[in-house]
C-alpha cells in the first residue's frame, strides 16, 4: 500500500486493511485500489436535506477525469448503488455541485468516486425528507 493511499485512509475500526478495502467502514472515507482523489465533502456525520444543494470536494486528483460519482447504501454485501450523481466529471476542478433529489428515500448514504477497485468513498451521511410527518412521543 503507498503512503499516500495510507495517509488518506481513515478506516478506524481495528479491521484488516484488506477489508477495509473491500467493503469500508460505515461513516469511514477512504480509497480503495489507486487514490483516485482524497474525499473532503461529504464527511461523517453531514445530514442534508432532500432537494437542497450538496457540494463534493476533494483534494489531490490522481485522474483528469473522475469516471464516476455514485449515491450508495451500506449492505452486507458492500456499498448498494442508488442512483448516478455525475459522469465524466473534470477532476482537476476539486469540487461538484449537486442537488439531492426531492424524492430520495429518508437514511444513511455514501458517495463512490470513481469505479471500483479505483474509487474513494465518503463518510455516511443522512439525507432528512422535511416533508415526512414525524410523530414524538
Amino acid at each position: 500500500m503507498s503512503a499516500a493511499l495510507a495517509a488518506s485512509m481513515s478506516v478506524s475500526t481495528g479491521a484488516d486493511t484488506a477489508a477495509a478495502d473491500v467493503h469500508p467502514a460505515p461513516g469511514a472515507s477512504t480509497s480503495v485500489g489507486s487514490d483516485v482523489v482524497s474525499l473532503t465533502s461529504p464527511l461523517k456525520g453531514d445530514i442534508y436535506r432532500a432537494g437542497s444543494q450538496m457540494t463534493i470536494a476533494w483534494t489531490n486528483p490522481r485522474v483528469q477525469t473522475i469516471s464516476q460519482i455514485v449515491l450508495v447504501t451500506e449492505s452486507d454485501n458492500g456499498p448498494q448503488p442508488v442512483t448516478t450523481v455525475a459522469e465524466d466529471v473534470d477532476a482537476q476542478s476539486g469540487s461538484y455541485e449537486w442537488t439531492v433529489p426531492d424524492d430520495l428515500t429518508e437514511g444513511l448514504y455514501r458517495l463512490e468516486v470513481g469505479t471500483p477497485p479505483d474509487a474513494a468513498y465518503s463518510g455516511q451521511f443522512w439525507v432528512e425528507r422535511p416533508d415526512l410527518l414525524r410523530v414524538n412521543w
